[in-house]
């Protein structure tokens, strides 16, 4: 079986890391639904991208987080390719919450930050992007 640095790295931060905090990394693609026909031109393909996170659990000595089955609170940082000229690629980074159900076997998570969108609305330059106003955009 042939090793792969990158496999090599990741089991050494995990155990680094305690049992009480977790690095997870996600790929995923998807859909974007239609839901206004003024931006029907800028869903073209699947996107996809990666979310980087960093969980820690809370602890007992926390009085609101047995209250909430010990949720997790972290920090994620998401890539989101929408493989679309216009619109382009979003980088961002937030704070959130893994609250879990049904014995930690489902996880909702929730949470707040900032992102940079890659390309943004201009009046001559870029008029089909209408998802985007500005450069630094709210992720939640």
């Amino acid at each position: 079986m042939k090793h792969h640095p990158f496999v090599f790295l990741m089991m050494s931060l995990f155990c680094f890391f305690s049992s009480a905090q977790t690095l997870d990394l996600n790929y995923f693609a998807g859909n974007i639904a239609r839901h206004d026909k003024d931006i029907a031109h800028l869903i073209t393909h699947h996107p996809e991208g990666f979310l980087f996170s960093y969980n820690q659990q809370t602890s007992e000595a926390d009085a609101w987080a047995k209250a909430f089955n010990y949720p997790d609170v972290g920090t994620s940082l998401i890539y989101q390719n929408f493989k679309n000229d216009a619109i382009g690629a979003n980088v961002s980074i937030y704070r959130h919450y893994n609250f879990y159900f049904w014995n930690r076997k489902m996880v909702f998570r929730i949470g707040q930050g900032i992102a940079y969108a890659g390309k943004k609305y201009h009046k001559s330059e870029n008029y089909r992007n209408l998802f985007y106003g500005t450069h630094i955009v709210a992720s939640i």
